[in-house]
């Protein structure tokens, strides 16, 4: 009975273990709103959640098309919690959006500065 109460024990401390990190995965696409065109080199960043004028490293660029991944881990003992990202890029108005967990296949429309 004994050893039926450890490896419970074990298993419940395992468990949390591993559900306390997810995942948080965002690709997509930065586009100008306008003309629907790809903006390459754009910069996107996460932002902290406690200071909204801070951002974590690595800042991510565009590609070529566009084209943009985020990859983080992070901890949430009750799911995944909400992030935001940054995108910005020089003669653009600069961009927020908030995420929760995986998202592939999002766009962001960044407008010309006038």
């Amino acid at each position: 009975m004994q050893l039926i109460g450890n490896t419970a024990f074990i298993a419940f401390i395992v468990l949390c273990l591993v559900a306390c990190d997810c995942g948080q995965i965002v690709k997509g696409i930065v586009l100008d709103k306008h003309t629907k065109r790809p903006i390459p080199g754009a910069n996107v960043q996460k932002i902290y959640r406690t200071d909204q004028s801070k951002y974590y490293q690595p800042r991510y660029l565009s590609d070529s098309s566009g084209g943009f991944a985020v990859h983080y881990m992070a901890g949430g003992v009750l799911g995944c919690p909400d992030f935001q990202l940054a995108f910005s890029k020089p003669g653009y108005t600069a961009q927020k959006k908030a995420y929760n967990g995986i998202l592939l296949g999002d766009t962001t429309y960044l407008e010309k500065v006038k």
